[in-house]
């Protein structure tokens, strides 16, 4: 019997091993960046339970993995260690997760957040890298790149967007207004009616 055959029972079993090997040491490492980000996680998961914008939050991971293991037997074909790729992702995240930690007293918890749930997303997928080299995280680049929809929008971003919504319904009050023929006078997102004073509110996307 040739070893070299890849149809050895002999070859099918270390790759079995190999894998699972893999696999193993992933999880472990998943599990300490589970520990090391844990703080800011744990913020980011009450954000989502608490907040409707973020409500998805929770599901982007299982989504990931859901598809990681439904496309397994392409993304696994070809594994190999590559440490020195995978390092260089993981302290990536590492310094983003710092930048976040020292200077959180000055940062909006939306702005801590994204930091470090960038850090945590670029933990994961730079130890998967490493364990599983660069072809499986090509094959798996969907499903990894998902998981920066879990990022918590910055908070420029999110009060440029809540100021364009605002400017947006006051445009719409004011074309009613002009509809009805009622007489008013408009400062920015205030309308002064004959009777009453109305301003239009801010509204975050996503909150009632």
């Amino acid at each position: 019997m040739n070893p070299m055959n890849p149809t050895n029972p002999t070859n099918s079993t270390n790759s079995i091993n190999s894998l699972l090997l893999r696999n193993t040491l992933f999880t472990v490492f998943c599990a300490v960046g589970v520990g090391v980000f844990w703080a800011p996680l744990y913020q980011l998961t009450t954000l989502s339970l608490d907040d409707s914008l973020y409500s998805h939050v929770i599901l982007i991971p299982l989504f990931s993995i859901a598809i990681i293991y439904l496309k397994r037997k392409d993304v696994f074909l070809q594994v190999k260690y590559a440490p020195a790729a995978g390092a260089a992702v993981v302290l990536t995240g590492l310094m983003l997760f710092l930048a976040g930690r020292v200077h959180q007293q000055g940062l909006e918890n939306y702005d801590y957040l994204s930091l470090c749930t960038s850090g945590f997303v670029l933990w994961l997928i730079g130890g998967f890298v490493g364990f599983f080299g660069r072809t499986a995280i090509r094959k798996a680049m969907f499903p990894s790149l998902f998981l920066f929809f879990a990022v918590p929008v910055p908070a420029v971003f999110l009060d440029r967007t809540t100021l364009f919504l605002q400017q947006m319904s006051a445009g719409a009050v004011e074309a009613i207004f002009r509809m009805i023929g009622l007489p008013y006078m408009r400062y920015g997102a205030v309308f002064e009616l004959p009777e009453v004073t109305i301003k239009v509110a801010e509204q975050h996307p996503g909150r009632p």
